[in-house]
């Protein structure tokens, strides 16, 4: 039997890779998982590599020590991503999965293999004031959760799942609510931000900040829907278009 190596810890494949394609690298949302993005895998093969991070400390990983912020995920990644790839690859990222895929292009340009392009969602620009605050304790943060609306949030009010999910959402809500940006060179590659219109954490204002991180092009999408617009099956269609459309561009 082959050895587990961390990349197969850290990264998830759910379509069989053409070999020739783009790669995709997508970041899942405080307390999400890399089965959240199972969806635009599908939809994007076989003409790009989609690979999901799997955080510690759920799923398959449950019983590994999570990591606490958003730099240490974003160090943790880069250095699977580095030690993985020889071109560089497109980062997408939801919600606190969009500070880690920021935060991770920026250590991989450091590093010299780059990123194609950033693709960023739910998520407000790194110099806006954070949408997630500080909880004191789990019905607080039940309540939070709750509030930005989506599919899954049901699923805290059962005790037994609750005792599952509710360590990775703590600790990623913790990181997302702590996530400090600390000033540097910029982004070089294009820039995508999306939006869902009704979104209560992110306004339109706050999202075309991110046009601040890069010297590349800016383009942004809003979509009808909450924090968790993307889960409609309508709209995530519609962001594997743009989302192919980036890779293509970026390829050129």
């Amino acid at each position: 039997m082959a050895a587990v190596t961390d990349g197969d810890k850290w990264l998830r494949r759910f379509r069989p890779a053409a070999g020739t394609g783009p790669r995709l690298v997508c970041f899942p949302h405080a307390g999400g998982a890399a089965s959240f993005y199972r969806g635009v895998a599908k939809r994007l093969a076989p003409a790009a590599e989609v690979l999901a991070v799997q955080y510690p400390g759920r799923q398959d990983r449950l019983s590994e020590p999570m990591i606490p912020d958003v730099q240490g995920m974003a160090e943790r990644v880069a250095e699977i991503l580095a030690s993985t790839f020889d071109e560089p690859p497109a980062l997408f990222g939801h919600s606190m999965g969009a500070s880690v895929a920021f935060e991770t292009a920026r250590l991989l340009d450091k590093q010299g293999l780059g990123v194609s392009a950033v693709i960023v969602s739910g998520r407000r620009a790194p110099r806006s004031p954070l949408a997630h605050r500080p909880v004191g304790n789990d019905k607080e943060l039940i309540a939070a959760a709750k509030a930005l609306g989506g599919p899954g949030p049901e699923v805290l009010d059962h005790p037994e799942i609750a005792e599952l999910v509710l360590p990775a959402l703590r600790n990623d809500w913790h990181a997302a609510a702590t996530y400090t940006y600390r000033e540097g060179p910029d982004l070089t590659c294009p820039l995508v931000a999306l939006s869902g219109d009704a979104d209560p954490a992110v306004d339109l204002g706050q999202l075309d900040r991110w046009a601040e991180h890069t010297t590349g092009p800016y383009t942004r999408h809003v979509y009808p829907g909450d924090h968790f617009y993307l889960a409609e099956p309508e709209v995530e269609a519609e962001i594997c278009r743009v989302l192919a459309e980036t890779l293509t561009a970026a390829g050129r």
